[in-house]
């Protein structure tokens, strides 16, 4: 009788399209770009800017619409590829009623250092300048929800700089060891008379 009972709920479940992909589901990237001193996040609905809000300075705090599953935390320890420094920490943790709450925070230039995120599935991510995402979370009906950022990656010097660099570094080496042998000629001919 229970098997019964547990296969008719299955069914209505089934037929009523409960947890099934529908085919209006829609695909949500959630953009944080950190390209300058102040940082902006941009809501994506199929390739469409649903919303923009600006953060105050380096951090973001913002909470999207709300989410009915549960989900695991989503977070990332961010490191700048040129110095190996913790740049910027992204953090989405279900929040109140179910919504995520999202939090991104960026080193300030000669501020403190930030503080690593700690705990289980805590990512580790090299930033390169490109979107990068630290996961996704898929809907009820089937939509997904792709969180990406964007981070300024210091400039490295190009390879022609350092040549001219090196090359004027030998130019200098070169005069003064000339200007040295010619002062201690100089000083042999005077000496000599």
């Amino acid at each position: 009788m229970k098997t019964r009972y547990i296969g008719c709920i299955a069914l209505v479940l089934f037929l009523a399209g409960v947890g099934l992909p529908s085919a209006n589901a829609d695909t949500f990237v959630y953009r944080i770009d950190d390209l300058t001193d102040s940082v902006t996040s941009q809501l994506l609905r199929n390739g469409n800017v649903e919303r923009t809000i600006s953060g105050v300075g380096e951090t973001l705090n913002d909470t999207v619409f709300p989410f009915p599953p549960p989900f695991l935390p989503l977070q990332a320890n961010i490191f700048d590829p040129t110095t190996g420094v913790l740049s910027d920490t992204y953090r989405v943790v279900p929040g109140f009623e179910g919504s995520p709450f999202i939090t991104f925070a960026s080193d300030v230039e000669g501020g403190p250092p930030l503080v690593p995120l700690t705990g289980a599935g805590v990512q580790t991510i090299t930033e390169n300048g490109l979107y990068q995402s630290i996961g996704s979370i898929t809907l009820l009906d089937g939509s997904t929800v792709d969180f990406q950022f964007r981070s300024d990656v210091e400039g490295v010097p190009e390879p022609s700089t350092f040549v001219l660099l090196s090359l004027g570094g030998l130019g200098l080496m070169a005069y003064r060891l000339r200007y040295r042998k010619s002062a201690s000629s100089d000083a042999g001919i005077s000496s000599a008379s």
